[in-house]
């Protein structure tokens, strides 16, 4: 086996092309305040989705979160800014453009007490129903998975304990909350803290959690293991089972994530309290649920966060990891990629600054991997450090460069991008026969393009004045967006429209 490693130092804008494969390193002050995180990252028909959030209440640590639509080069088309909600997953349905997001927000500012949601929302952003579940039991949102009817069931944590059961809820496709239901696991081990779901054989889903037990082969320390529970869409339990890692370890499962031939992979994290040597391991379930295989990372404070099936139906998966590279030892952002067999593939750790970090990973049509989290610029320990949303598109070898193979690649630092405040403005709005857009004179040179509901290019008009005429008479009456971009290419702004006869 041959393990390649990858070390980054990123910043900025670095733009390669080879084949069909694109790769890039873009970073986003999507809330113009340079307090960003990159949360989650969808993969579009013609670009990339992802979600952000920062803390809108200082004083209450309340987070706010955003969509941002980009195109294939991650340049954002628009962002739509939420309340004060923290947005934990997002989907992407290219049928209907239409998102599904989930997530959770405090109910109280300065309690922690917190209400699980899920959302349904057209290509812009805009909602198209909502519903909150405010069970006294739960806490954070986890992870979604769709129904063939449309319905959909959602995992959640069950509120301040440990030892607490795991829990997952049903919402139909109108947004209707069906049930909640708890689950406690009748093997050595109790469960909580659901993570991961994906759908399953005979109209059912595998769902994972912590087990939680006491290991009667070290006295009475704590520890915990992997749970496992299939359900039919009902939320009945068909089959469950506990896989203990190792005496006197405490793993908290991360994710779960589907493999071909019935198989599963379920990475998890030792996050003992004060522990600082731990490790992670991903164990690989077969067709008969046992352990076919497991592969552990002996680094300090490792934390596999998410983890996806590739195309090739191998894994790939992100986290952090803290280990010595220079001498010193320091958490780096951490991706790695491993077979269906439970080999070591590649890993590549990035390397700018300790602030840094990536959230999601997931595999592009072209056979490459997008990537999102946050960087901060310029560097600890310089002052006013800002955090920028990292929006990194890596190719097949998790590479930004080819050849990469212990490779040191320095990026060179690009200007933010133009903020995005609006520099448009229409009139009248709505509009029936023409429409009048005014831009300020950095626009000229520039674009109009107008994009219909679900996100079609419908016209682009070039801008050579400040105020120009566009006739409408010709579009069917609805909702449309103009967005004015610079001779550069930047986004000045986005506005709404309506289109009425």
């Amino acid at each position: 086996m041959r393990k390649i490693v990858l070390f980054l130092i990123c910043a900025g804008l670095h733009l390669h092309g080879n084949g069909q494969t694109v790769r890039f390193s873009k970073y986003h002050d999507v809330f113009g305040t340079g307090d960003n995180n990159g949360v989650r990252v969808e993969v579009m028909p013609q670009g990339y989705a992802f979600t952000s959030l920062h803390f809108c209440s200082p004083q209450s640590f309340a987070p706010c979160s955003a969509l941002s639509v980009t195109d294939s080069l991650g340049e954002i088309i628009y962002s739509k800014w939420f309340g004060k909600i923290r947005i934990e997953g997002l989907r992407y349905h290219s049928a209907d453009s239409t998102f599904l997001f989930w997530g959770d927000f405090q109910t109280q500012p300065l309690i922690e007490d917190w209400t699980v949601f899920l959302l349904k929302a057209t290509y812009w952003g805009d909602t198209i129903w909502s519903v909150n579940i405010n069970d006294p039991k739960m806490d954070f949102c986890r992870r979604t998975v769709e129904l063939p009817d449309g319905s959909i069931l959602l995992t959640s944590s069950y509120r301040w304990t440990n030892d607490a059961p795991a829990i997952v809820s049903k919402v139909d496709a109108e947004g209707n909350h069906l049930w909640t239901k708890y689950y406690d696991n009748g093997n050595a081990f109790e469960a909580n803290d659901t993570q991961g779901i994906v759908p399953w054989e005979n109209s059912s889903v595998m769902v994972c959690s912590r087990g939680i037990g006491v290991d009667t082969f070290d006295g009475n320390n704590y520890t915990a293991g992997v749970a496992l529970f299939q359900l039919d869409y009902d939320g009945n339990v068909l089959w469950d089972s506990a896989y203990r890692i190792a005496a006197g370890t405490n793993y908290a499962v991360a994710s779960l994530a589907k493999l071909p031939n019935g198989k599963l992979a379920v990475p998890s994290n030792d996050d003992r309290p004060g522990q600082n040597e731990g490790g992670a391991y991903i164990l690989g379930i077969d067709e008969e649920k046992s352990i076919e295989w497991s592969i552990g990372f002996p680094y300090t404070w490792p934390d596999i966060i998410r983890m996806h099936t590739t195309l090739d139906s191998n894994l790939v998966g992100c986290g952090s990891a803290g280990l010595d590279l220079y001498g010193t030892w320091d958490a780096y952002p951490w991706l790695l990629k491993i077979s269906a067999e439970g080999e070591v593939m590649w890993e590549r750790f990035i390397t700018y600054d300790l602030g840094n970090a990536v959230n999601d990973v997931l595999p592009t049509p072209d056979g490459g991997y997008i990537v999102v989290g946050n960087f901060r610029d310029p560097p600890s320990p310089a002052p006013n450090g800002q955090y920028y949303v990292w929006l990194l598109k890596l190719d097949g070898d998790g590479c930004l460069q080819l050849g990469c193979d212990s490779l040191k690649v320095t990026v060179p630092v690009s200007e933010p991008p133009v903020s995005q405040n609006s520099l448009i403005a229409v009139s009248p709005n709505p509009a029936d026969a023409t429409l009048t857009v005014s831009v300020g004179p950095i626009a000229l040179g520039g674009q109009l393009r107008l994009f219909d509901v679900q996100g079609h290019l419908v016209s682009s008009i070039s801008v050579n004045a400040e105020t120009l005429a566009i006739p409408t008479q010709q579009l069917t009456g609805g909702l449309y967006w103009i967005q004015c971009l610079t001779p550069e290419g930047h986004i000045l702004g986005t506005v709404k429209v309506s289109i009425q006869h």
